[in-house]
This record gives structure tokens, sequence and C-alpha cells, in this order.
């Protein structure tokens, strides 16, 4: 594989295909809001970040007649011009990684073109993304700026880049809260002070002026997901949490010093706060839970009734690592002794 210098890693885990998300209403209807500056003393400064090329719009392609190769033909385009810059590989460096890519998606997946609108589709999306390369060359960041939209019209979350941006778990510089996913919501589960403690609860409604429903759409659009809970969690784990992440979820995110939220609290008030970043969030302030929840053993699989009428069923699955089949896939070969997940779980 000639990815250069380890730029980035592609992971095709196969095929795991569920029924997309379809569309999302908002989680909340807005109301008259009041807003409130969290203004907390950074203790860690990211380093500036060029920004990203802006990528074109893809047109929609409507299926047809598939071509007899898989060759994507582009126009000639000028040599590249040879640069210097530290940190930059040049455009043809990128274009031969670009249709390697490609040519690893279209040998190794199963259906690479039936979430993205099929293989003329696929070809269209491909030969834009090799002429969006400048002749200048791109970084590292630049380029997986550029693929991610590719890759995850794929629509499948098995097929992703693994090694992407840098960023710092201290300082994330994307929104100081931490979320957690009640059916289509994403809820406050975590603060960074005492002094916002209030917040916890509250119902997320927008980043920046976007909705939540839109932040949805614009996650499927930059990692490949399987359907509405994986979109909340990327938006609740990654998208948010990190600067990187959040500037390809939202372009018009200019002043990456500050960022605005909206929430609704418990009250039904809609109240728009504004954070200064980046924060310091190795100490979040989470609430203990109210309910104990039965644990698993190693197996990691537990289910029972929570109550003596057995009206309250449970369900608990921890990890399926230690199973026949999870070994087979780690080692090629059989795995005997090793307890089978599918009959477990049956």
């Amino acid at each position: 594989m000639s990815f250069r210098h380890k730029v980035f890693a592609l992971v095709m885990l196969g095929s795991l295909l569920v029924a997309g998300c379809g569309s999302v209403k908002p989680a909340v209807t807005p109301q008259p809001v009041a807003t409130t500056r969290i203004a907390l003393e950074p203790t860690h400064t990211l380093p500036p970040q060029t920004a990203p090329p802006v990528l074109p719009t893809v047109p929609s392609v409507a299926t047809g007649s598939e071509p007899s190769t898989t060759t994507t033909e582009i126009a000639p385009v000028p040599s590249a011009v040879p640069t210097t810059r530290p940190g930059y590989f040049s455009r043809d460096q990128l274009i031969e990684d670009a249709r390697q890519l490609a040519e690893i998606i279209e040998s190794a997946h199963p259906e690479p073109y039936i979430n993205g609108g099929g293989k003329i589709a696929f070809h269209r999306r491909l030969h834009d993304l090799l002429n969006a390369i400048p002749e200048g060359g791109m970084t590292q960041e630049e380029f997986v700026r550029l693929l991610r939209p590719f890759i995850a019209a794929v629509g499948d979350a098995h097929t992703e880049l693994w090694s992407d941006y840098s960023v710092s778990n201290h300082a994330p510089g994307g929104v100081p809260l931490r979320f957690g996913i009640v059916e289509e919501s994403l809820y406050v589960a975590g603060v960074p002070d005492e002094g916002s403690r209030d917040f916890i609860g509250a119902a997320l409604v927008s980043v920046e002026g976007v909705p939540l429903a839109e932040l949805c759409e614009r996650q499927r659009k930059i990692q490949g997901t399987e359907n509405q809970y994986h979109a909340l969690y990327l938006l609740a784990n990654r998208s948010l949490w990190y600067k990187p992440v959040l500037e390809d979820l939202l372009p018009e995110w200019q002043d990456s010093d500050h960022v605005s939220v909206e929430l609704q609290l418990s009250s039904g008030e809609v109240q728009e706060v504004v954070f200064d970043l980046p924060q310091d969030v190795e100490a979040m302030h989470t609430p203990e839970s109210q309910v104990t929840l039965p644990a698993t053993d190693e197996s990691g699989f537990l289910y029972q009734f929570m109550d003596e009428e057995q009206r309250i069923a449970y369900l608990r699955i921890d990890h399926m690592s230690h199973y026949r089949e999870a070994r087979e896939m780690e080692t090629g070969g059989p795995a005997p002794g090793l307890p089978s997940a599918t009959e477990t779980f049956r």
C-alpha cells in the first residue's frame, strides 16, 4: 500500500448494511431565547490551523447503464507544481493515493455503490475529488478533509479513515459539553465547571444556529453511518467535541475562539450559551445516576427482569470480543472451545 508516510489508513471490516436513518425531526421546538456567556480562562492553547479548501458541491447523478470498467477518466491536468513546503504532499502523490483508495473500496467492499447512487455516481465523485486537489499539493489534514465525504458516500460505517486529525483530549476545542442520547435527541450529560451544572439534562437545540436535525444530516455526509442512533453517537462523542471535526460539520463556524449553543432547559425555556474556547475538560462534572443497573460477567452479556412483576426487561451487551466469531476473525482460523455469540444471544 503506497499511502505516503502513513498519511492515513483505510479499514474495510466488511459490510454490515443497516437501514438508513431517514428524515430526522427536530428534537425540540424553539422557544424565546435567553443568552448566557460562559467564559473560562483557557489552560491549553491549540495551534492555529489553516482553513481547509472549500470542497466543490457534487451534483446528483442518475444511475443508468453501468460502465464496462472501473477506471475513472479525468480531464488532463498540468504537471504538479513542485513543492518544498514541509508537511505537504504533491498533487501527483495525492492523485495516486486517491485512485488507490477508490480501487480498494471497489475491490474489497461487497456493495460499494448501493448506498451512493450507483457506479456512475461513485466515479463522478472520484472525478470531482481528483480535480479538487490543488496544484500546490495538500497537507495530511487537508487531504483527509477532502476524502471524508467521498468515503462517507459509500454509506457504510465499516468504511472509514482510522487516522485523520490531530486532536487534544485535554482541550478538544469543540463544544465543551458531554452529550448523552435519548431517542432522537441529545441531552447534556456533563459540564466543564460547577457554574454550568444547571445545564445538565437540557436538550440540545442547535450549535452555531444549525438545528440538531441538520447536524445529523451533515454528519452522514462526512462519515458513514448505520442508523439514526449511530449519527447521534458520532455527533456526541466526536464531531461536536473536537475542533477539526466540528469545522467539517460547521463550515460557517469562523470564530473558533467561541462557540454558540442553544439548549432547552427542563422549564421549557431555550437558552443560548456562548463558550469561550479552548477549555480544559479533563474534569467534567457529571451527576450520579439514581438508577443502579446490574453488571455483566466476563461474557459481556446479561438479560433479566428488573421488577418482580416481570414487566420491565433489561438486556445488556458490553462486548462481543470473547466469542468464537471474533477470535475467528482475528486469527483467520477456527477457535475451538469458545462459545458462539450467535448461539448465546439466541
